[in-house]
């Protein structure tokens, strides 16, 4: 088999451009340099080693190489010319799938202008296999287009060194050992000094993804050269998206949370904080603007209501919490005051919504959570009211002998949102709010008492539905499902 042959250039385009690896020109060639001095040319085993060595950074990227070679020899033209026994058994079957790593490679013929023309090494890392389509990434380097190089990167962190003496003195002084001799005529012992040690720590707070895509390549080699080259005693690493809020993140894909306050008690005295970001100064604006701002957390159980509260804000952006959840946050404005509104849809159920509730006042902090949601009427209201609750009653906590003996859980709104939902009740101004098309019947605003559980009662003959008439329906103007 000729050098050509080799699946070398399946291989680095599959890794490029499918697997996403920082691969160039560079990396492509030293593995053709390295075939032309001789080594990895004796057997299969030895040229995956090569490219392992040259392509892959971490343990996953070299098992990931091994299996694209692994796939090229299995339909290589090679193997698949081989005749094939008339019956074979299961055994053989086994054996002939599997090829050895440490098969020589069939006559091998390395060639004198082995390297090609930087021209050349180009278009063969751009060109790609006709009969195989490949999905190129949308942001794509084959070379370096950085004004500085990883030496100068190493040397610039170097600068930031301030040694400190300190420990067991080990090192001559020698001016203080002169001046010593000098006033005592004799060297007796000689006057010694603690070693310098170098005490500085570097913190790197990264702005990853959205704008800051284009620069992933230049924050990857900047924790490169700091960590590697840079001589420091300490490199952190975090990111942050946009700007660094609540949380930072030890890994780029944003996990690893750690609060922002652990991040900056643990910054000693001696440590550089560098941040990198493209300084997103509008996001950066109205955020720090939002923070002056009321809030409020509005939770709602189904898309519908969440579409229905989400209508009403504007300078909409997504959050999401460490534990997972995503949220929205925007800004909501009427009669000259403005507020910021967090929203999140949390799914039905009273169990999650009580973790969801615990977990977005942990995350906002916010003056004001309601539950927003639709609900089945139980008295006087009708279709397109708005309830108000003044106390909600968990339906379905009782005891269960020969009949069903409600014990609700009862809980209360604070006075002052029962006094504001009074006084809204009585205005007009939110039935300007209704977007969409309306009904003839005009929307009454109703406060007053509602009953909660898990059950979505959807017909008046259920027994649900005539347990709350016979025990609720004085009291409760509406159901609300969780």
């Amino acid at each position: 088999m000729k050098l050509e042959q080799l699946p070398l250039l399946d291989i680095f385009n599959s890794l490029r451009q499918r697997h996403g690896l920082p691969l160039g020109v560079d990396e492509y060639l030293t593995v053709l340099r390295s075939l032309q001095a001789g080594f990895g040319i004796g057997t299969r085993e030895e040229l995956e080693q090569l490219c392992c060595l040259v392509w892959a950074k971490s343990e996953e990227e070299s098992r990931l190489i091994r299996r694209l070679f692994e796939q090229m020899w299995r339909y290589s033209p090679d193997t698949a010319d081989q005749p094939k026994p008339s019956s074979p058994s299961p055994e053989s079957e086994d054996s002939s799938a599997k090829i050895p790593e440490s098969e020589p490679l069939p006559e091998l013929e390395p060639q004198p202008n082995l390297t090609p023309e930087p021209v050349q090494a180009v278009q063969a890392v751009r060109s790609s296999r006709r009969d195989r389509e490949l999905r190129r990434p949308r942001y794509s380097l084959l070379t370096e287009y950085f004004p500085v190089t990883r030496r100068q990167m190493k040397q610039t962190w170097r600068y930031l060194r301030r040694p400190v003496r300190e420990g067991i003195p080990t090192e001559l002084d020698v001016e203080a050992t002169v001046a010593k001799i000098g006033r005592e005529g004799i060297l007796l012992q000689p006057v010694l000094i603690p070693p310098r040690k170098n005490r500085t720590d570097l913190v790197l707070m990264i702005d990853q993804d959205g704008s800051m895509v284009p620069f992933h390549q230049l924050s990857r080699q900047l924790v490169e050269t700091a960590q590697r080259g840079g001589r420091l005693r300490q490199t952190r690493v975090f990111y942050f998206h946009d700007y660094p809020d609540q949380y930072l993140y030890r890994h780029p894909a944003m996990l690893n949370a750690q609060p922002i306050s652990e991040v900056l008690e643990e910054i000693g005295e001696r440590a550089v904080v560098l941040i990198v970001s493209d300084a997103g100064a509008k996001q950066m604006k109205s955020r720090q603007e939002g923070k002056n701002l009321p809030c409020a957390v509005i939770l709602t159980a189904i898309p519908v209501e969440y579409t229905a509260v989400r209508a009403h804000l504007s300078d909409l952006q997504e959050e999401m919490h460490p534990e997972g959840t995503i949220y929205e946050r925007g800004n909501f404005s009427s009669n000259g005051h403005s507020w910021q509104v967090g929203i999140v849809e949390m799914g039905a159920g009273i169990a999650e919504a009580a973790v969801e509730t615990k977990r977005a006042i942990d995350y906002f902090k916010p003056n004001v959570i309601l539950f927003v949601g639709v609900a089945g009427g139980l008295k006087d209201v009708k279709l397109g009211d708005v309830v108000a609750a003044t106390k909600v009653y968990g339906y379905e906590s009782g005891k269960v002998v020969e009949t069903f003996q409600p014990r609700p859980n009862v809980s209360q709104v604070s006075y002052r949102m029962e006094q504001r939902a009074r006084a809204e009740a009585r205005k007009e101004e939110w039935l300007q709010r209704i977007q969409g098309s309306s009904s003839d019947l005009e929307p009454k605003a109703w406060v007053g008492a509602i009953a909660a559980g898990d059950k979505v009662v959807a017909s008046t003959r259920s027994e649900v539905y005539q347990q709350l008439r016979q025990n609720y329906g004085s009291s409760v103007l509406s159901v609300l499902n969780c």
